[in-house]
């Protein structure tokens, strides 16, 4: 009876490693179709299903795709809005390199790689010709993690010993930022991009309008991280963590009394922290999208109601092998 057991178990493994490639290949054509045709709202919707369930490269190359054909679409017009476009095609490219580690996928999508590539050394050159040394660094830095490029990072030192006044100090080619550390940045520039819409309960879009937990739902779920509907289902997500700790991009749950963590009804986005305390939050009230900046009445008002913190950003980004 034992053996019988052992080689059932035996035959699942083996029907499971024949199958998986199958179905991988079935997720990836599905991708495609919806890609290819131009689809792209059904497109994302369906990465951020998949990695719902597990974490996979797939996903993420076509999130890097979508955010791309958004940064190069002549209907994407304003200027804060592209720049999202493309730091979000950096990070969702970062996301899938990480994962196809041993380039399973990478070879399929050389192609539109190469057009990225290509794209950040035209916004590299484009930036050193205007002495913008700083700002090209980033790209420059991008380059070499991502396609192992290191020509911009010598034309960036070349640059700024060339160009930069003896009597200035020199812009150095400074440790890049982390992957969380410009996931965080995005995240925040995104929800400043959207303020002023209005607030709508049951919103989810910019569209239409937002209520406060289909705010910061949307905004996690452009970058591929799956979000709860409700706040109070969001506010279990995550790492708690106290005032001290909070870093703009973390979550924070309001209830009608302070720390009453059943009672749940609001949530924002910390924007900015300072000297261990909140400083800002940005989210959708009565009034739209909005910050509510320390020092105000509002402030005070919603301050006196945190029921929590969370670090929901950290525990998505620690998937990664």
């Amino acid at each position: 009876m034992k053996q019988k057991i052992l080689n059932l178990l035996i035959c699942c493994v083996l029907i499971t490693a024949i199958l998986e490639p199958v179905i991988a290949k079935g997720k990836e054509t599905r991708l495609e179709k919806l890609y290819t045709k131009g689809k792209y709202e059904r497109c994302l919707k369906k990465c951020n299903r998949m990695l719902s369930r597990e974490l996979t490269s797939v996903p993420y190359y076509y999130l890097t795709f979508i955010n791309f054909h958004h940064f190069k679409s002549p209907e994407t017009d304003k200027a804060q809005l592209t720049e999202n476009y493309l730091e979000s095609t950096i990070i969702n490219l970062s996301f899938a390199l990480q994962i196809d580690s041993n380039e399973i996928y990478r070879p399929k999508y050389s192609r539109r790689l190469t057009e990225i590539k290509d794209t950040l050394i035209s916004k590299n050159q484009r930036l050193l010709e205007a002495e913008k040394f700083e700002a090209s660094q980033v790209y420059a830095q991008k380059l070499w993690e991502l396609f192992s490029d290191s020509t911009a990072l010598i034309a960036g030192r070349e640059a700024t010993k060339m160009k930069i006044p003896l009597n200035t100090k020199p812009v150095m080619i400074s440790e890049s930022p982390t992957l969380e550390e410009l996931t965080r940045s995005l995240l925040v520039a995104r929800a400043e991009n959207l303020e002023g819409i209005k607030y709508i309960y049951g919103g989810e879009n910019p569209e239409t309008g937002f209520d406060c937990s289909g705010y910061v739902q949307y905004l996690y779920n452009g970058l591929g991280f799956k979000l709860p509907r409700t706040s109070y289902w969001q506010s279990t997500k995550g790492v708690e963590i106290d005032e001290s700790e909070a870093q703009p991009g973390d979550l924070i749950f309001f209830s009608a009394r302070s720390k009453d963590k059943g009672g749940i009804n609001h949530v924002g986005l910390v924007r900015a922290s300072d000297n261990g305390s909140i400083a800002e939050f940005i989210h959708s009230a009565n009034g739209g999208v909005s910050k509510t900046k320390r020092g105000t009445q509002n402030f005070e008002y919603w301050y006196n109601r945190i029921a929590s913190i969370k670090n929901v950003l950290s525990v998505f980004l620690h998937q990664f092998p």
